[in-house]
């Protein structure tokens, strides 16, 4: 089963979570907030990010931890 991660993300930061998140070896599922696709809108659709359940802890916390770091950088 899976479980809503992050909901309305911008593209190009969906990408970035994917990216780490499936380097660490969790599958991640990527649907549009709204149903209508990026063959529509491009790269201004806004994503959910899945995962399945037994994984959602520590992808969690993976997301947390960039989300901190991001923020640590940005200051």
């Amino acid at each position: 089963m899976l479980k809503k991660l992050r909901e309305y993300v911008e593209y190009m930061r969906t990408q970035f979570i994917k990216q780490i998140l499936e380097g660490e070896g969790i599958q991640v599922l990527l649907k549009s907030s709204s149903g209508i696709g990026q063959e529509y809108f491009g790269s201004g659709v806004m994503y959910d990010i899945y995962v399945s359940e037994e994984e959602y802890e520590i992808a969690n916390s993976i997301v947390e931890n960039l989300r901190r770091e991001e923020l640590f950088w940005m200051n």
